[in-house]
């Protein structure tokens, strides 16, 4: 578990969300919700990321380079699968993070987690707004208008996603390209806030659309995944 401070809902510099913070800034068969079902897209089901668990740091090694993702916080565990790739968070503020397998390096989707510990991180609306806010349409009309949000029980934990494509604004992380002027057209944001036990987890799926594509059923499968620790 990661917990990292609050810190002022604007000028984020990594998209992410929670969110609200400098960095800050996320079908299989899906989970049971209020009123019916998450839709899920036709695709076969991924095979299990064996690297998603966080494992010490070998002896003598760098334990910053050794470090996995963690698959638990605030509270909650999940599980990734390919093609979500877990590797070493590049900010002590997010709780994981995983690459896109086969996607090329400086346009690949990233997915981040966040978790900044009890009552931290802003409302969930707060969040739905600032990650609608980083889209703008071609046809320019509302945001807001085009996202597709959807209320979820996983489990017995509220989750609520977000899938919104467009031009992406913000700034993306150290291993994407430069937001050039304008937006990152063509993008697509997949988001999803799970309301655990210990506060709220960001998780965010942001990149080209063909490679959100890829992870979309590896995302889902992460969300259905969502259960309490312990």
């Amino acid at each position: 578990m990661r917990v990292a401070c609050l810190i002022l809902l604007v000028g984020c510099g990594d998209n992410t969300a929670g969110e609200g913070r400098a960095d800050p800034s996320p079908t299989a068969p899906s989970p049971k919700q209020a009123g019916g079902s998450v839709p899920s897209p036709q695709r076969s089901k991924p095979a299990p990321n064996k690297g998603d668990h966080a494992k010490p740091a070998p002896k003598g090694g760098n334990a910053q380079a050794a470090a996995l993702p963690a698959s638990q916080a605030g509270g909650l565990t999940w599980e990734a699968v390919e093609p979500l790739v877990g590797r070493a968070p590049r900010s002590r503020m997010r709780a994981a993070e995983y690459a896109v397998a086969g996607a090329a390096p400086d346009t690949g989707a990233e997915m981040t987690v966040y978790y900044f510990g009890p009552g931290q991180g802003g409302s969930v609306e707060a969040n739905l707004d600032r990650w609608i806010g980083q889209f703008t349409r071609p046809d320019k009309k509302p945001s807001r208008d085009a996202a597709k949000i959807e209320k979820h029980d996983v489990g017995g934990v509220r989750v609520t996603t977000l899938d919104l494509e467009g031009t992406f604004a913000a700034n993306m992380g150290p291993m994407m390209k430069a937001t050039p002027k304008g937006g990152n057209p063509g993008y697509r944001v997949l988001g999803a806030i799970a309301e655990g036990p210990d506060g709220p987890v960001f998780f965010k799926l942001v990149g080209p659309k063909a490679t959100v594509e890829m992870a979309e059923a590896a995302f889902y499968h992460l969300v259905e995944s969502i259960k309490p620790a312990g």
